[in-house]
Parts: structure tokens; C-alpha cells; sequence
């Protein structure tokens, strides 16, 4: 990172939402130094205190990296005098939530270029997060979270006990090693998984979760809706029978598995996984396609992994946990609702006592 203008205008703008409080002997050429430091000072009423400010400037804001900062700036505090010990900052070019709390959990400011901070010296106080990221890095993936790339994690969140090998992950996966490589590269540096020599493994499935549905929409699939004559619970146990007799591969998503996993949950509408050619299935199944007060939704996959770790239940296969986790989190209609019910009385039990 080399935005020394960047880099002071993001300070500056930061204390500025701190009442009373102003930078003095601000460097210039801040980031021709991966260290510097400045005063900041805090008046209010006829009082003024100066609190020293020490900073450390890294490339990138991933939480590993914060990490380490914080523990450099840490080594350096400890050989201050501490009357005079300054208050810890570490500027990046973009933290996410994530890294914002591993800079809170280790006493430590942070500063973004986005304008995401949290600065806690002495008795003030500022925090602000969910800015966009101004200067995305290209680290030749996509997101953790693309189609292919998310089946990693989702192999990860389905045995969190388990240490995986690159190799091991990339063949359940069904993505090449490099890929698999990579990944786990930019979950490690992340704080998402802990390693053990060459395997890695959950470090927190809830966290890695929810991150994942914060980049995920059911919207990936494609969708047609349909209107059926009979009632949900008939239709459910007829489109499993014609998937089964037919060699479709399918399994029951959203509401409808979601009242398997989770009987207290109540809904209106079918919602059924299909790979292949959805008009057809539809028609084949006599369904009436409309633009509106459908009862039965059909979905083609967007990827392979969306079928993985689906499970029979009660006479029909479900999607697995997981996937209904994601899509109902960003379902409208009391999605969110049944998705943490999920979290609570499915998912967590399952982490905790696999």
C-alpha cells in the first residue's frame, strides 16, 4: 500500500467522528514508513489530554495479517515507558467485520481506506462498520464463496471434526488441488480454519456460516413457478415419486425441507430441487406456470455442491442442513426465523457433538 494521502485523510476522518478530538504532528509521507506515529489530542471543556498514537501500516487487512500486527505493535508498546504508552492502530487498506474484531480482541485500533474503523483510546469511542471495499485486491479467485469455490467450505462445515488434507478436500469438493490449494490459503488467512501441519480444518463453522450466507442468495438458482391443484404435502410425495421413478436427481429445499429437519415450521408454498429441464418437469408433473400466487417452486441447482449432503426423510430426500440454512436466511417471509431455528437446533448440535 503506498496512499500516504489515502492514508491520512482515512486518520483523520476517523477522529473527526470522535467530538473534541484533533491529530497533531501528523508525518508526512506516512507510508513511505510501515511505522509511524503521531498525538492525538482531546479537548473537552477547558480540559485537554494528548494521548500518543502508534501506528503500523499493512498491505492487506485480511485478519491473519491484523493479527500479527497487532503483535508487533504489542512487542513495541511493551518497550515504552508505561505512563507514556501510545494507543495501537493498525491502518489497512480494508477490514472486514471479522478483522475489525481481532483488532478489538487484541486492544488494538483499526483504520480502514473504506472508511470501516474502531478507536477506543483512552475514554473515547468510535466504530463504524459495513463500508465497501475501495481497493479490492485480485488474489486470482473470485470469492471464497463462488460456486465452485464454496464447496470447500461446504465440505468443511459437514464433518468439522475432521482434518483435510488439500488433496482429500479437493476430490470431495470435485475442484482441482490448486484451487483446493488456494482456498485453503485465503480461509487460514481469514482466521476461518486452523491448521494442523498441512490439514485444516473449521475453526468456526457458525462464523464461516453466516459469512457465507452474507454472500449468498437462493436467487443463483434458477427458478420457475408453478401452481398445483392439490395440497402441498400430496404434491411434495407425488414430485418425489416421479423424480425417483424417473432418475432425477432432486431434494426438497427451503420450507419444505425445512418441516422435515424442523417440524414446527409452516409454509404455503413447495420447494423443490430438480436437475433438468424445468418447463418439462413441470408440465410432466401437470403443473400450471404463473406470474404470480404460485404454490410450487421449482429450482435448478446453480452448482453440484447445492445437492451435497442431501439425506432421505420421511420418504423424500433434503436438501442438507447447510444449504437450508443459506437459503432461507435470505428468504423473505420468516426465512431468516427458520434459518436460525437451524443454526440453533440442528447445525450447532451437530458441531459441538458430531
Amino acid at each position: 500500500m503506498n496512499r500516504s494521502r489515502d492514508v491520512r485523510d482515512a486518520v483523520f476522518s476517523a477522529f473527526s467522528r470522535i467530538p473534541g478530538a484533533s491529530i497533531e504532528s501528523f508525518p508526512e509521507g506516512t507510508t513511505s514508513h510501515r511505522r509511524f506515529e503521531s498525538v492525538l489530542v482531546l479537548r473537552s471543556g477547558s480540559s485537554v489530554a494528548k494521548t500518543p498514537l502508534l501506528f503500523e501500516v499493512v498491505t492487506q487487512g485480511y485478519p491473519r495479517m491484523l493479527r500479527l500486527a497487532c503483535s508487533e505493535l504489542h512487542a513495541t508498546l511493551r518497550r515504552q515507558d508505561p505512563e507514556r504508552r501510545a494507543y495501537p492502530i493498525v491502518i489497512a487498506p480494508f477490514t472486514s467485520d471479522n478483522g475489525i474484531d481481532v483488532c478489538a480482541e487484541e486492544g488494538v485500533g483499526c483504520i480502514d481506506l473504506a472508511g470501516n474503523c474502531r478507536l477506543a483510546p483512552g475514554n473515547a469511542f468510535v466504530e463504524i462498520r459495513g463500508r465497501v471495499n475501495r481497493f479490492p485486491a485480485s488474489r486470482g479467485l473470485k470469492s471464497l464463496f463462488s460456486p465452485k469455490s464454496s464447496r470447500i467450505s461446504r465440505i468443511l462445515l459437514s464433518d468439522t471434526q475432521h482434518w483435510w488434507q488439500v488433496q482429500e478436500l479437493a476430490r470431495a469438493a470435485g475442484v482441482s488441488i490448486g484451487l483446493a490449494s488456494a482456498l485453503r490459503q485465503r480461509l487460514l488467512d481469514e482466521e476461518l480454519v486452523e491448521s494442523r501441519g498441512k490439514s485444516i480444518r473449521a475453526h468456526s463453522p457458525h462464523g464461516l456460516l453466516r459469512l457465507w450466507s452474507s454472500h449468498y442468495t437462493y436467487r443463483r438458482n434458477r427458478i420457475r413457478e408453478f401452481y398445483a391443484l392439490e395440497g402441498i404435502p400430496q404434491f411434495e410425495a407425488r414430485a418425489s415419486a416421479y423424480c425417483r421413478d424417473n432418475g432425477v436427481s432432486y431434494a426438497l429445499g427451503l420450507f419444505s425441507g425445512a418441516a422435515r429437519v424442523a417440524p414446527h415450521v409452516r409454509y404455503g408454498k413447495a420447494f423443490v430441487y430438480v436437475k433438468g429441464d424445468l418447463e418439462e418437469i413441470g408440465s410432466d408433473l401437470g403443473l400450471k406456470p404463473v406470474a404470480s400466487g404460485p404454490n410450487v417452486i421449482l429450482l435448478e441447482p446453480f452448482d453440484a455442491g447445492v445437492l451435497f449432503g442431501a439425506r432421505e426423510i420421511g420418504g423424500a430426500q433434503v436438501v442438507s442442513a447447510i444449504q437450508l440454512y443459506l437459503d432461507l436466511n435470505g428468504y423473505e417471509a420468516r426465512g431468516e426465523e427458520a434459518a436460525e431455528f437451524l443454526m440453533h437446533e440442528v447445525l450447532e448440535p451437530q458441531w459441538t457433538h458430531p
